[in-house]
């Protein structure tokens, strides 16, 4: 009874006997040992324990057996060869396979492969004259003169290109050509392929050197179509990114959309309603302007470069200068950008007592909506989902929230919260306190304008109206198309530019 252990030889399983595992563990210590100041090691490394592989697989197969015995991992290793054959330095190992073998024959097994590394389409012509020794050349006249007979020679080839495995390792090269698969073979054709790999890459570079040189010419040529297609496409780019750069410059077009509008605002529209001040704008569109330029005249330059082959060291100069010019604009924009950001940071709000009503019901009046001026108007913009338009030097804006509460007794009480937003606290409170909101109490009515106004000078930041209206308990609030009893006090409502009340319920959530 012996004992067995698993072993995986090249991502293969395999059961050999205890004694039969060290021999070829000691075998392939001893190969990398041997190899260890040749920089192929791990190639032949692969290659020789893939070639294990093949040979334990093929002996299972045709014994029949699952575990592979001390004797017949001898055998196997017998056939790929010593390999104390790659040492260099004199060194020596005590061989563990029995005196007698022949190391250097191996097994003949000639198998077909496509050469793809001396081939021209698939490596089929190659790899047929490799097996059967003979020149390429005859090959390749016997399926011209084949192709012309009668043409089924071309599906031929295509069954070949697609059933005939590719050479991938030397081997694979070594079945090719008929060689025993040993360590000496192994080595001889690493050494051919390295010679190989080191004549082409001379021959190529000797190519690249000669202008003449038909390879040289080709690449010059295909380099030359190349750079003219980027550099027309480059210079059409750049003369449609300058004309469109003076149409949006120096014509006053509109170039920001908003939400829910059909106009959009110019620059200097959108900078008199949100930049901090006229400074701001302005740098803000000369940075803009000058590294938009620069970009498009880099373009432009590049473009005529690649065009007409243009090489002096003016136009690298010119480069530097572009890019200097382009980031220094950029920077601009960037600090302009953050000046006007930190403009948006800080929340402030002011709150105000509207009014109170002692009556059982609380009738609101919506006020009339200025339709003039939020609908289809000239000056019609969006912002935030909320209309607005500029008249008389203020900004009108539509949209008031409403929120509802528990009444601490039997009282109405209506309340105002004015927001807006700041660099400080301060400045925020101070916008909030200039919105102007016309609502009032007169009885049991509560009148409401759909929309407010604040001065043009305070820029638009967030300014916003909500009310909350403070409901006693068994008593309502109604609108013309809804009614807000004590029980709803968790919803809220909007009321939009047209003057118009909807109502969110909690429960549409």
């Amino acid at each position: 009874m012996k004992k067995t252990i698993s072993i995986h030889l090249m991502g293969i399983n395999f059961l050999v006997e205890e004694d039969a595992y060290e021999l070829i563990r000691n075998y392939l210590d001893r190969l990398k040992n041997s190899l260890k100041n040749s920089t192929d090691q791990k190639e032949i490394c692969e290659d020789v324990e893939l070639r294990i592989a093949e040979l334990a697989n093929q002996l299972l197969t045709e014994k029949k057996k699952q575990v592979i015995s001390l004797e017949e991992m001898q055998q196997i290793l017998a056939t790929l060869g010593q390999p104390e054959e790659f040492l260099e330095d004199g060194e020596s190992y005590e061989s563990e396979i029995p005196p007698g073998t022949n190391s250097h024959t191996g097994f003949r097994e000639k198998r077909l492969f496509r050469d793809t590394d001396n081939g021209s389409i698939a490596g089929v012509c190659a790899g047929l004259a490799a097996y059967f020794r003979i020149d390429v050349v005859v090959i390749r006249i016997l399926f011209v003169i084949f192709g012309f007979a009668g043409g089924f020679i071309i599906p031929v080839y295509i069954i070949l290109w697609l059933v005939v495995p590719e050479v991938r390792t030397n081997v694979d090269r070594l079945q090719m050509q008929g060689r025993p698969v040993n360590l000496e073979n192994l080595r001889e054709e690493f050494e051919d392929a390295a010679q190989r790999f080191s004549k082409t890459s001379k021959s190529f570079e000797r190519e690249m050197r000669d202008k003449n040189s038909p390879t040289r010419q080709r690449i010059n040529s295909v380099g030359s179509a190349v750079s003219k297609v980027f550099g027309l496409g480059f210079l059409f780019f750049g003369c449609l990114g300058m004309v469109m750069l003076i149409i949006f410059s120096f014509l006053d077009r509109e170039l920001f959309p908003f939400n829910y509008s059909e106009n959009a605002l110019n620059f200097n529209q959108m900078s008199d309603l949100v930049l901090t001040d006229d400074s701001n704008a302005f740098y803000l569109w000369l940075g803009g302007f000058v590294s938009s330029l620069s970009i498009i005249i880099f373009v432009i330059l590049l473009g005529s470069s690649l065009l007409f082959r243009l090489r002096s060291k003016w136009i690298k100069r010119t480069y530097l200068v572009l890019f200097i010019v382009a980031t220094a604009g950029g920077l601009t924009c960037v600090y302009q950008g953050l000046k006007t950001g930190s403009d948006f940071t800080i929340s402030g709000e002011y709150e105000e007592k509207v009014g109170e009503s002692a009556d059982s019901i609380l009738q609101v009046k919506i006020l009339p909506a200025l339709k003039t001026n939020f609908v289809k108007s000239e000056n019609d913009f969006n912002f935030d989902g909320r209309l607005f338009d500029i008249k008389d030097g203020k900004v009108l804006q539509s949209g008031i929230d409403i929120h509802y509460a528990l009444s601490d007794d039997s009282k109405f009480y209506v309340y105002t919260e004015y927001s807006a937003l700041g660099r400080t606290e301060k400045r925020a409170v101070d916008r909030s306190r200039h919105i102007l909101h016309e609502i009032g109490i007169t009885g049991n009515q509560l009148s409401i304008a759909p929309y407010y106004k604040f001065p043009k000078t305070d820029r638009i930041r967030n300014q916003s109206v909500r009310l909350t209206i403070r409901i006693p308990a068994g008593k309502a609030v109604h609108f013309k198309n809804h009614i807000v009893t004590s029980d709803d006090i968790r919803d809220s409502g909007f009321i939009d530019e047209s003057g118009d009340y909807e109502h969110y319920s909690r429960h549409d959530d």
